[in-house]
């Protein structure tokens, strides 16, 4: 009513966060920010997402394809990254599983409160910014490996717009 607006799409922030819709149900019936919710309910609700998600997929593509929810609901959380790096070579969903249930054990132990979006986004900036500052004294800020500066094109290939500068090609029928 506040903007006159009909609808309101989310996206991608529910990735991750399931319960951003009951944030945001809250926020615009009491006008008042809902706190995150605590680490115990996220656990239980990011294994149970998993063991639903691998009697879907099975257990090879399961446990490969539940990386990428993991990796959602650890975005911006602190230690997230560096735990993901070691889950991601786990190729069996018990194993998985327990990694990630000893991990989010162990994360309550320090933290009340899942971040909210807000800290989220300020820990994923602050990560940027010393991968930033590691690439650029290291020379390669935001250059893919291979990659021949100014060109567009890789080392071992030609540049990607070289047609432009060539004759046409002749066929023969």
């Amino acid at each position: 009513r506040h903007t006159g607006v009909d609808a309101l799409m989310i996206g991608r922030a529910a990735q991750g966060r399931p319960w951003i819709f009951r944030e945001i149900a809250h926020e615009l019936a009491t006008g008042q920010a809902l706190p995150p919710p605590p680490v115990d309910e996220v656990r239980a609700w990011l294994l149970e997402h998993l063991v639903d998600h691998y009697g879907l997929y099975g257990d090879y593509i399961g446990v490969r394809t539940a990386r990428k929810h993991i990796g959602w609901a650890l975005q911006g959380v602190e230690g997230g990254r560096t735990f993901m790096t070691m889950l991601n070579t786990i190729d069996r969903c018990e194993d998985q599983h327990a990694r990630l249930d000893e991990w989010l054990q162990a994360y309550g132990q320090s933290h009340a409160r899942w971040p909210s979006l807000a800290q989220s986004a300020a820990l994923r900036e602050c990560a940027r910014e010393r991968h930033d500052d590691v690439a650029t004294h290291a020379g390669t800020r935001h250059q893919p490996p291979g990659l021949v500066r100014g060109t567009g094109a890789s080392a071992h290939e030609p540049a990607r717009n070289r047609h432009l500068n060539e004759e046409p090609l002749e066929l023969s029928a």
